[in-house]
């Protein structure tokens, strides 16, 4: 029996979300899984929204959301054309976003590209990622992102 019916993908288009899309096309095809790509706008929930007005803020959030809808579409059709797949594009705190998406779609499988931080940055902010992997109660599939290049290290 195949374990994985529905596998959630969490992107936020990086160059390492690039890498983690040949393993999410692998999984598909040894699986024949449904696909459901989520990303999470963090941007709106940040603590600084609160020197902005209610107008402001809403229009903000509309044309950041618009924009990311617009980005993921593409993001889908470059990287999972030939499969079927479903969106969704959350605002709110990354790891806790995916968790209750991956609750909501009943995935079997959280897939998510991680960067490398060092020791320092891990203690003093954490991951997306490896809140993601503390918190969940399915599996998860972290796939590393290896800068190719001393400046993509720097990015």
């Amino acid at each position: 029996m195949n374990p994985f019916q529905t596998l959630l993908l969490a992107t936020d288009f990086s160059s390492g979300a690039q890498e983690t899309c040949r393993y999410v096309q692998g999984l598909l095809e040894l699986t024949g899984a449904r696909l459901h790509v989520v990303h999470v706008v963090t941007e709106l929930v940040d603590r600084r929204r609160k020197r902005l007005t209610d107008e402001v803020l809403q229009s903000l959030s509309h044309e950041v959301v618009q924009l990311a809808e617009e980005e993921l579409a593409a993001f889908c059709h470059q990287h999972f054309a030939p499969h079927p797949y479903t969106t969704r594009i959350a605002a709110g705190v990354g790891f806790r976003e995916i968790l209750l998406e991956a609750e909501r779609v009943g995935a079997d499988l959280i897939i998510l590209g991680s960067t490398g931080r060092s020791a320092l940055e891990q203690v003093l902010i954490g991951s997306t990622a490896e809140r993601v992997v503390r918190n969940s109660p399915i599996p998860v599939l972290t796939v590393p992102h290896r800068p190719s290049s001393p400046r993509d290290a720097r990015a």
